[in-house]
């Protein structure tokens, strides 16, 4: 009936397909059995209708029947003139086989409503029965979906590969080529300056900002490194969450026949789920750590590298100063020397002519001429000397001059030579000229060191691009030998690198070849074997050829400061001072007439005349006294008289005094 292939129906899952039977939960398995109920409720509740509507049918049977005999009574009442008991009496009569057929039915009814019932609680035993299979069959599917699920999800990317550890380490590869690309730009700056610009300034704030990028990068890393710990922590709290969760639901369907040889649920983890979570935990645990050491070592490497090119753009820049320095201090010395030359000759130039202005004024003092002649030879021989003076001067300067452009070949070759052993170049040597004043012995010593220089040299090839008059360069070191010295890397791990360059890279691998021995660490993959790190590192080709470049830019400035330094046009310069001595010879030979003419002619006409004035005032002089000294006779003779006349009369009177 549709009871049983509703049960049946629903019991379908539980005993015919049972495919995805431990895919459904205990929710769904429990609801089979409530499903089953309501059916069993609505197969009673069915058969409790069915027994209402049968005795409804007999009730309404009886209430017609008793409709009809209440007519019939009223009908034979009416026609036989009985009185109504009696009529009553005897339809009651004609109603009991109506009254035992009821009955029957009646009874029947009981019978097959009980029937019913029983069948009904047959089959809701039987299914209820077929349904505890069906659970135990579930409990058996439900441990081994249970136990699916969870290996499925211990193989599932969530363990094997999980997409925030993917992202993270994502992170990490983009940290890195951020870090690359920035060391990249500064190695690009060092070798793009030109030496002018290359200052220890410059070199400072390269190192302050490589040392700013380290600390960035290395806190950096910290965090995701502490990230990704946390992670894999995380996901080890995740699956033993997983594992006990399991444990639980697999106690609660207590499927004893699937645990097999173990005796707890415990041990049936332990011995089959357990292992696979922890050698994927594992996994990613060692996956961690080579990613770590890998940066790390990688880290070391960049900072390695750039430490050492910091370290030899340092000295490069030193020398780069130091040739500004020398430049300036060279181009001072030449001018102060010359300057120095001037201003002295015109400090003596203006003694002398104070001098001369001495003699002036003691040949306009001199009173005698004899006094005048001396002067005026004293003066020609100062002038013989401020000749001479002139000619020094001149000899001087010309020997500045003349030497400038020697001084600029030395001073230019020693600068050269000091840039030479950074850029793996060498000076060939100036023939070696004996010295006959030196010692025999150190004369000896230094042809020996010059032979054994040549011989180092022999077989050097000519780097024309530096080579200039009295300067010639050879190449003692080729730009990838300077870059190897510079990085301090071993020709064999070169040979790698170069080849590693060369071979077409891998899907997920960096664009650079790695100096040092991260070149041999193996590259840390997922479990799909992409690789989780951009191996990264300076690519050898690449600053070889900026070695190369640096070279040609140093000798570009060393080209141009000895263009700065030849500017000056000493044959010019030479012929000026030679054309301006003319002039002064010229001019200086006529100061003798000047002296003569202009100082002592003048002085004698004017010594010769005050000569003669000075005669004539003598002989006024000599009558002035002969007069004075007659005058004074005559008073002392008046004198005498006089005197000799108070004595007279002294004499009387004294006479006078004794009367």
């Amino acid at each position: 009936d549709e009871a049983s292939d509703r049960a049946d129906a629903l019991l379908d899952p539980l005993e015919k397909n049972t495919e995805e039977l431990g895919g459904k939960t205990e929710e769904q398995v429990r609801g089979v059995m409530t499903a089953l109920e309501r059916v069993t409720a609505r197969r009673r509740q069915d058969i409790s209708k069915f027994e209402a509507e049968l005795f409804g049918i007999d009730n309404d049977r009886k209430e017609r029947s008793v409709l009809l005999l209440r007519g019939l009574a009223e009908a034979l009442t009416a026609a036989a003139h009985k009185v109504p008991g009696e009529i009553e009496r005897l339809v009651e009569k004609k109603t009991l086989d109506l009254d035992a057929v009821l009955l029957e039915n009646q009874k029947a009814v009981k019978v097959l409503t009980s029937k019913l019932l029983v069948q009904t609680l047959e089959a809701s035993k039987a299914n209820k029965h077929r349904w505890h299979e069906g659970l135990v069959l579930w409990k058996q599917k439900r441990h081994r979906h249970t136990v699916e699920l969870c290996m499925q999800r211990i193989c599932s990317p969530e363990f094997e590969q999980p997409p925030g550890m993917v992202d993270l380490l994502g992170t990490v590869k983009d940290q890195q080529c951020k870090v690359f690309d920035g060391r990249m730009e500064l190695v690009t700056a060092f070798f793009a300056a030109p030496l002018q610009g290359l200052t220890t300034g410059n070199t400072r704030a390269w190192e302050e900002q490589n040392t700013m990028l380290n600390d960035k990068a290395g806190d950096a890393f910290d965090r995701l490194f502490a990230d990704l710990k946390s992670f894999v922590d995380d996901l080890d709290a995740s699956g033993e969450s997983m594992l006990k969760t399991l444990v639980e639901e697999l106690k609660v369907h207590d499927a004893r026949a699937e645990w097999g040889e173990h005796e707890s649920v415990d041990s049936l983890i332990d011995a089959d789920i357990r292992p696979p979570l922890k050698e994927h935990l594992e996994s990613l645990r060692k996956l961690l750590i080579s990613v770590t050491g890998n940066v790390s070592r990688q880290e070391e490497a960049q900072h390695t590298v750039m430490t050492q090119l910091l370290a030899y753009f340092m000295g490069v820049a030193k020398k780069g100063e130091n040739l500004r320095k020398r430049m300036d201090e060279f181009d001072m010395n030449y001018k102060g020397e010359e300057d120095d030359c001037i201003h002295d000759f015109k400090e003596e130039l203006a003694k002398n002519e104070g001098q001369m202005n001495k003699f002036k004024e003691m040949i306009d003092d001199a009173a005698h001429h004899e006094d005048l002649d001396g002067l005026k030879q004293k003066a020609f021989d100062f002038l013989n000397s401020m000749e001479q003076h002139y000619r020094d001067h001149a000899a001087q300067l010309l020997e500045i001059h003349n030497r400038y452009p020697g001084n600029v070949v030395t001073f230019l070759r020693d600068q050269t030579a000091g840039f030479c052993q950074e850029l793996g170049l060498v000076l060939e040597p100036l023939p070696h000229e004996p010295n006959a004043d030196a010692d025999p012995q150190a004369a000896a010593e230094a042809a020996k060191a010059a032979e054994t220089m040549a011989a180092e040299l022999e077989g050097l090839a000519e780097w024309t691009e530096g080579s200039r008059e009295g300067c010639k360069v050879l190449e003692k070191m080729f730009p990838a030998d300077v870059r190897d010295k510079v990085l301090a890397v071993s020709s064999a791990k070169v040979s790698e690198a170069v080849a590693a360059a060369e071979a077409p890279p891998a899907e997920g691998d960096g664009e650079a070849v790695e100096l040092e021995e991260s070149t041999s660490q193996e590259v840390p993959t997922l479990h799909d074997g992409s690789t989780v790190l951009a191996m990264l590192d300076f690519d050898l080709q690449w600053l070889e050829g900026n070695f190369g470049t640096l070279r040609t830019t140093v000798f570009i400035q060393l080209n141009t400061d000895r263009e700065r330094l030849g500017r000056i046009d000493t044959t010019a310069v030479t012929e000026e001072v030679r054309r301006q001595l003319d002039q002064r010879l010229r001019r200086h030979t006529n100061r003798k007439g000047e002296v003569q003419v202009d100082w002592y002619v003048p002085r004698y006409s004017t010594v010769a005349k005050h000569k003669d004035k000075f005669e004539r005032h003598l002989v006024e002089v000599v009558k002035k006294s002969q007069g004075h000294d007659e005058t004074v006779q005559e008073l002392c003779a008046q004198m005498e008289k006089e005197e000799n006349r108070y004595k007279e009369q002294l004499e009387r009177l004294r006479g006078r005094l004794a009367e």
